[in-house]
């Protein structure tokens, strides 16, 4: 068990390895998996979260997805990653149930945040600015590797006192090419509607409450390819996901005003579980087609695609769905876009070869950084003096004194972070996106270009 200082959380069952080294403070949530709990590290004194996994192998699919999620964070290594601490390895590999994962602890998530933005205080638009800048800056090392998380959404970003975001939650992640093919064993789809995540009603009507446990991935933040069960999608699935987030954020700016999700649809067939379609239906009091309501609450904020995008579905009833309806063009009527907000409409577009692209989280940069993500997303040479510009470019020592940055130079470097008088911390390995927000370092860091073992293929 674990131990029984003051303060300290009795839990039954802890294993010894856990409770050697981790004191387990108190409990951070429990839900259909398991039990994330808060903790300090005996060792360093660092604080973490610890995640007890349930009867793991209670289903094939529960066993996959946490295999997984295992798998892709021991290969992650980003500032706005929550990173793998430990793994506890069971005793008995041939009879454990239990599994317990230590992580980084990172806070709040963002979906408490939002709600209580007004106990913030001086909380404003450089916040909002700073959590979807750090938030572009993972999804890109994500993508760098092919990565797609297929679930972000408010409550799997947490958010530390210090304003540092992280992605958590990987257990529907996948690796993919230039667009990925869904098949049967892996499609999101309710398994047993009894194990699933259960989100919040929101504005919606409390009796709503039933309906919303048949979700696996919540439906208010999933890409309309994934509703239309497009046979193959890519990684702009995860950027409608932010720029559904990025439009709560922008809600908080608006004082007095409680922020709601922009598509707060009630059914999303054929991913909703559809026994109790009719009951559902008579409960809502509406005259709606209950497995097109999340797309038409889509359609309602930012209008009905146009023909050349519906042409480009796959054929199928859902396709007539669009020709049929027609809505206005982007009624965004709850959000206020000042210059934080000007790129939300870019984001949030019907069709996901027009979104914006992932580099331009550059655009948040200011200063000498504009020159890096021209030449970056432009695939070009940019002259850069060294001497001139070391506070951007600090030393680079696989260049002469006059380099030529081009894209294929800083896609994989190291960073190497001199301590002020006592050595150099281990160098870590990073990938081009996090080439950008090191710029921000002290003028003595040096880069060096090298390949990058962090990403395995």
């Amino acid at each position: 068990m674990n131990g029984s200082g003051a303060g300290d959380l009795y839990v039954p069952n802890v294993p010894l390895q856990i409770s050697k080294r981790y004191i387990l403070k108190k409990e951070l949530g429990k839900g259909a998996y398991g039990t994330v709990y808060f903790a300090i590290d005996k060792r360093t004194g660092e604080e973490v979260a610890i995640k007890r996994i349930n009867d793991v192998f209670r289903t094939k699919t529960d066993a996959k997805r946490t295999l997984r999620e295992i798998t892709i964070l021991r290969q992650c290594n980003h500032p706005n990653i929550a990173k793998l601490k430990d793994l506890i390895v069971p005793p008995d590999e041939f009879t454990y149930r239990n599994l317990w994962i230590v992580q980084e602890y990172g806070g709040w998530d963002l979906s408490k945040i939002v709600k209580n933005y007004t106990n913030i205080q001086g909380w404003g638009e450089r916040h909002v600015k700073s959590l979807l800048y750090q938030l572009l800056c993972g999804l890109l090392y994500m993508q760098s590797g092919n990565l797609v998380h297929r679930d972000l959404k408010p409550s799997n970003i947490l958010v530390s006192d210090r304003c540092v975001a992280k992605i958590i939650d990987f257990g529907l992640a996948r690796q993919m090419n230039q667009q990925y093919k869904e098949s049967k064993d892996t499609t999101m789809e309710v398994e047993n509607p009894d194990l699933l995540d259960e989100p919040e009603a929101g504005p919606e009507p409390s009796n709503v409450h039933r309906q919303l446990t048949q979700h696996v991935v919540t439906r208010w933040y999933r890409a309309p390819e994934l509703i239309l069960l497009q046979e193959y999608y890519n990684a702009a699935i995860d950027m409608w996901s932010v720029g559904c987030i990025f439009a709560e954020l922008l809600q908080t700016l608006e004082r007095g005003k409680r922020p709601q999700p922009l598509f707060p649809g009630k059914t999303c067939f054929p991913l909703s579980a559809r026994r109790y379609e009719k009951e559902q239906i008579e409960r809502f009091g509406e005259e709606i087609r209950a497995e097109t309501h999340q797309l038409m609450k889509i359609f309602e904020v930012i209008g009905t695609p146009p023909r050349e995008d519906l042409e480009s579905l796959d054929d199928g009833p859902m396709k007539e769905v669009g020709r049929r309806e027609k809505r206005g063009e982007y009624r965004f009527k709850l959000l206020v876009l000042g210059n934080v907000g000007c790129g939300l409409k870019s984001v949030i577009c019907r069709n996901p070869d027009n979104s914006l692209e992932k580099s331009e989280e550059a655009e948040f940069a200011q200063g000498p950084l504009s020159i890096l993500y021209r030449a970056v997303k432009n695939g070009t040479s940019v002259l850069i003096n060294v001497r001139n510009n070391h506070k951007l470019l600090c030393h680079v020592k696989a260049f002469d004194r006059h380099c030529n940055m081009v894209l294929e130079n800083v896609k994989e470097i190291w960073t190497e972070v001199p301590k002020s008088g006592k050595g150099k911390k281990k160098a870590k390995a990073i990938t081009k996106d996090r080439f950008i927000p090191k710029l921000f370092l002290r003028g003595d860091s040096v880069v060096v270009v090298c390949s990058n073992p962090n990403l395995k293929d």
